[in-house]
């Protein structure tokens, strides 16, 4: 992995690692309503996800498009879940008060 050439590289069932310059991700490229869609998995490396935790995070998603279900929007919706619009806009203002 830490050689691997810049581009898109396949690890199967629509997980990618995506290289370019200095960063590793990971991706998962699936199509839903006709359309493709990738989703992020992280950042892949040592203090990132790893290959194991992004075939998991992979699987997980597969399941939810082979069902219909947006898995990006479901992500969202878990992250979200229980927060009031002030919970988000503190978080929001928090992260962006550093800059």
């Amino acid at each position: 992995m830490a050689s691997a050439p810049e581009g898109f590289h396949a690890d199967g069932d629509g997980l990618y690692l995506n290289v370019r310059a200095n960063r590793r991700s990971w991706a998962f490229v699936f199509h839903l309503d006709g359309k493709r869609k990738e989703m992020g998995l992280g950042p892949a490396g040592p203090n990132g996800v790893s290959l194991a935790e992004a075939r998991l995070k992979t699987a997980e998603a597969r399941k939810l498009a082979r069902e219909g279900i947006k898995p990006i929007e479901e992500r969202r919706k878990a992250r979200l879940k229980g927060k009031t619009f002030g919970d988000v806009a503190a978080e929001f203002i928090a992260a962006k008060s550093p800059g």
